[in-house]
């Protein structure tokens, strides 16, 4: 499998809508059928903006058919699958693997992260990655993973794996630290999840990003990919510091809330996260509607 034309270009990260506290369906296939009509790369689901952990196990698979349903023909889907164990991963990954996702997306485990060392994310992403019917694409999001982090050595053990895909990168350590350790496996992609560091990524490798930033703006995010592939480095940097501004100033600040509050702005429907999460005050949508502001000052 080419894992690098799969994980190219811009990924929306897509919300899960609810409207008094219960997921609606018919919405969200409405948010999907607009995705479509942008230049995406694909479709990141069931991950933190989608408030994975909050939906129930009908819900989550729910929302994997419809989205699947929905999306355009061809365009390719990672699915958020990472669980506690590795024997609930794989059994999940047969799950979404059936309803037609294409790469599931696993975060590094973290209940025990005072216990998590690289001799037992080596075994666990190796064994997820011998059984699963689907590649595997290792998720670094220390910040979302209770501080756990994959470090260069050990992904020096997996990037040889055939069914691992590559490495979605959301830490304070640059791509080219894991790059360094591939041995030059092209098959071994790696993804930025972080709008301001997309140029850099890039540069260092990354053939694509999952950006929140996307499912607002989904058409200056891949303006910005567009000019890096075109070799235009100083524009492509000019709009992406714009968008990663505009973005920290605004939805960025507050999460998912922000996020869904930013796509209601943009004529998608975000709507109200579920609880633990609480929507937005009216100070905090102002903020993110000055956030628009900006980023429309130059167009």
């Amino acid at each position: 499998m080419d894992n690098r034309k799969i994980l190219s270009g811009i990924f929306a990260s897509i919300t899960t809508p609810f409207v008094d506290g219960k997921t609606d369906y018919g919405l969200l296939r409405s948010n999907i059928e607009r995705y479509n009509e942008f230049d995406l790369g694909g479709y990141m689901i069931l991950g933190g903006n989608g408030e994975y952990l909050g939906l129930t196990p009908d819900e989550t698979l729910k929302v994997a058919r419809t989205i699947i349903s929905a999306k355009k023909p061809g365009r390719p889907v990672v699915a958020g699958a990472g669980r506690e164990s590795a024997e609930a991963t794989i059994e999940f990954i047969k799950e979404i693997a059936d309803i037609g996702a294409d790469v599931a997306s696993v975060i590094t485990p973290f209940y025990y992260a005072k216990h998590m060392t690289d001799e037992k994310l080596v075994a666990y992403y190796n064994k997820i990655a011998d059984e699963s019917p689907i590649p595997v694409l290792i998720y670094n999001s220390p910040s979302y993973a209770a501080g756990v982090e994959i470090s260069p050595l050990a992904v020096s053990k997996l990037s040889g794996h055939e069914n691992i895909a590559g490495l979605k990168n959301s830490s304070g350590r640059e791509i080219s630290d894991y790059a360094a350790v591939t041995g030059g496996n092209e098959n071994f992609c790696f993804h930025t999840g972080r709008v301001f560091d997309l140029c850099r990524d890039y540069k260092q490798g990354a053939v694509g990003a999952t950006l929140s930033a996307a499912d607002y703006w989904p058409q200056a995010c891949i303006d910005v990919y567009r000019l890096l592939e075109r070799g235009m480095d100083g524009e492509a940097e000019r709009l992406c510091s714009k968008i990663g501004e505009a973005a920290r100033e605004g939805a960025s600040a507050y999460g998912v809330a922000g996020v869904k509050y930013a796509m209601d702005i943009a004529g998608f429907y975000g709507g109200e996260p579920r609880l633990p999460l609480l929507p937005l005050n009216e100070k905090q949508k102002e903020r993110v509607r000055i956030s628009f502001a900006r980023m429309g000052e130059d167009e």
